[in-house]
């Protein structure tokens, strides 16, 4: 009860302009989800490629980040009072601890940009993995950067919040670890850390599929998300895992190996964003089906979104069919220039007068 409560309260925004689409699939969206994986492998790596040239700067700074911690805990004496060496220098690791916040913050706080430059490379990977849900033909980059062009503002505002509300968590978490809490309210920490960020991760999900489903300002896709992230909360946990869980230990690996960065990498830079947009558009689709969609009114709908509605598999169907209904026109008829033309009319004789005035 509480849950078909919350989800009373969605809103659809203007219904005349939506481009969702209902599809019945022949099996489970599962199954059409391996389908795509097996197929479509290749097509994937290279829409992942394309979200990368986005990502490529937090990237690198995560990159530096990692090295620079590494090589000052290399070179600076932090060790040095452990009983070897002389003289003693008192409360090194202390300053290293302190040394790393202050680089962590440093990273932290440029989440937020690197966040909202990236989400403007999701822009494309959304609207890409929205026509592969439906079975359409896509044009790599003609859909990749036409999504891009057309939702790039709000795929920035959503990218600012999700690198706001991460700075803050990852800001959390390291003033946690540093505070050496432990016990009880460790845990406690650790859990509601951990469940914020699901609902964040969830919430930017949502906003991702609607903004390119539907035509909503901003406050309607914000208050829609944290609704269905909130109120599909146990489902949204599963998906989260699905996702993002293989790419997220891939990544703690190379923290803590990291000399098996490249290998571990290597599956996050082939199909991470690709992998994540698929799943969760499938996903978002079916939470629309049930929960948003009786709120579209087709019937006022006079362009191509009615149309839109209809399977996939019938569209072409339904074309073919309104073209065989037609009756074929006639040509037009030709009319000669000539026919109604003047005629000129012959000259008699007795219309010639000469004229023997001067002779």
């Amino acid at each position: 009860m509480a849950q078909n409560s919350m989800m009373d309260n969605l809103s659809i925004g203007n219904s005349k302009q939506t481009e969702f689409v209902k599809v019945t699939y022949s099996g489970t969206r599962f199954a059409f989800f391996w389908d795509i994986i097996k197929l479509r492998f290749m097509f994937l790596v290279r829409l992942n490629f394309l979200a990368l040239l986005f990502f490529l700067p937090l990237i690198l700074v995560l990159i530096y980040q990692i090295a620079l911690k590494n090589g000052l805990a290399a070179i600076l004496p932090f060790s040095a009072n452990l009983g070897v060496g002389y003289p003693v220098t008192v409360g090194t690791l202390d300053d290293f601890k302190s040394m790393k916040f202050a680089i962590d913050l440093q990273y932290y706080a440029f989440l937020i940009p690197l966040c909202m430059l990236g989400f403007i490379g999701l822009a494309g990977v959304f609207r890409v993995a929205k026509f592969l849900s439906w079975d359409y033909k896509v044009s790599m980059l003609k859909d990749f950067f036409g999504g891009v062009k057309r939702d790039f503002l709000k795929y920035m505002v959503v990218g600012t919040i999700f690198g706001a509300f991460l700075f803050l968590l990852l800001f959390n978490w390291t003033a946690v670890n540093n505070l050496k809490m432990s016990g009880f309210l460790g845990w406690v920490s650790m859990i509601v850390t951990v469940i914020v960020f699901i609902v964040l991760f969830s919430a930017s999900m949502f906003m991702c599929t609607q903004a390119t489903n539907f035509n909503m300002n901003f406050g309607k896709l914000l208050k829609n998300s944290f609704v269905f992230s909130i109120g599909l909360f146990v489902p949204n946990v599963f998906f989260f895992i699905v996702a993002v869980v293989p790419f997220v230990l891939l990544i703690l690996l190379t923290m803590i190996v990291p000399s098996l960065m490249l290998i571990a990498i290597l599956p996050v830079m082939l199909l991470a964003f690709s992998y994540i947009a698929l799943i969760f558009t499938l996903y978002s689709h079916f939470v629309y089906e049930r929960f948003l969609v009786h709120k579209i009114d087709f019937s006022k709908n006079s362009n191509t979104e009615k149309k839109d509605w209809k399977e996939p598999n019938q569209v072409e169907e339904t074309q073919f069919n309104n073209l065989s209904n037609q009756k074929p026109k006639k040509p037009a008829r030709y009319a000669n220039p000539k026919k109604n033309a003047k005629r000129t009319q012959p000259v008699k004789d007795d219309d010639v007068v000469i004229d023997n005035s001067e002779d």
